[in-house]
């Protein structure tokens, strides 16, 4: 009975949060549900090489001044709290160098397109790099219709290496 009193309770706990919003979080599914966008200097790969979980990742090429990311959209409605996570790396022999970087981001939008306030950024990582769970949290300002999810890479001048990304988390809870 008391076994069933705590599922109860924390189901009715949960109603002002929702599951994992993202579909295909660890790449299982290659690039199922997601977008692979670059500004033609980088690279996007699904791999079996580098994983955190499971038998596959997403990785981004950096090379020089480029930019590039895995994304996925999913609605929001304005004043609601967007958590997300994803467990990065950068390998050892293809290490992020001279300005490269990896990070998750959100970013929101609304019909007109991205929005200029409200967009975040978790840590940065930079350099060979073990797994680590990279955290973001966004409220949806107002006019909000949609967040998108990145698993990002950007380099600068002269700067190379590649990030993986895997097992992205996102969860809305209502906002007050």
């Amino acid at each position: 009975m008391k076994r069933l009193l705590a599922v109860v309770v924390s189901m009715l706990m949960c109603s002002v949060c929702s599951a994992n919003a993202v579909l295909n979080a660890g790449f299982e599914s290659d690039e199922e549900s997601w977008y692979n966008w670059n500004d033609q200097q980088t690279n996007g790969i699904v791999t079996t090489e580098y994983k955190y979980s499971g038998e596959k990742s997403a990785c981004r090429q950096v090379e020089g001044v480029s930019q590039g990311c895995y994304g996925q959209q999913i609605p929001v409605n304005p004043g609601e709290i967007v958590k997300a996570s994803a467990w990065a790396m950068s390998p050892e022999g293809k290490a992020l160098s001279n300005g490269a970087e990896a990070y998750v981001r959100l970013e929101f939008w609304n019909s007109n397109g991205p929005m200029s306030s409200g967009h975040r950024e978790s840590e940065h990582i930079r350099g060979a790099t073990a797994w680590k769970k990279l955290e973001v949290t966004g409220k949806a300002p107002e006019g909000a219709t949609e967040v998108r999810v990145l698993g990002y890479a950007r380099g600068a001048a002269g700067s190379a290496g590649e990030a993986c990304f895997d097992d992205f988390d996102v969860t809305i809870e209502k906002g007050n």
